[in-house]
C-alpha cells in the first residue's frame, strides 16, 4: 500500500488547480492534501518569490491554498523556511 502525494502549494511548481480537477468527485477523505506556506509570489522582483513568514501572513496563505484546492482543510501544512 502506498500514498501518492503531489506538491499543491501555490508557489512555483504547485499544482493547486490541477489537483482540484484530478480529485473532483473523489471522496475527500480519500484525498491527502499537503501544502506549504511561507512565501508569496514576487513576479517582478529579482527572485520569483519572497518570504511571507510573519504570523499575520500565514493564515492568508492557508486560505488561498484552501480556495485553490476547493477544500475545507489541508492534511499537512509545511512552513517554507527562507533564511535570507
Amino acid at each position: 500500500m502506498g500514498i501518492v502525494s503531489r506538491d499543491v502549494a501555490r508557489m512555483g511548481y504547485g499544482l493547486g488547480s490541477l489537483a482540484r480537477a484530478a480529485s473532483s468527485g473523489a471522496d475527500r477523505d480519500a484525498v491527502f492534501y499537503p501544502s506549504k506556506v511561507g512565501a508569496r509570489p514576487l513576479p517582478e522582483g529579482p527572485a520569483p518569490m519572497t518570504a511571507a513568514q510573519k504570523p499575520s501572513e500565514l493564515p492568508d496563505a492557508v486560505h488561498e491554498n484552501l480556495r485553490s484546492l476547493g477544500t475545507d482543510h489541508l492534511d499537512v501544512v509545511y512552513l517554507r523556511r527562507m533564511d535570507m
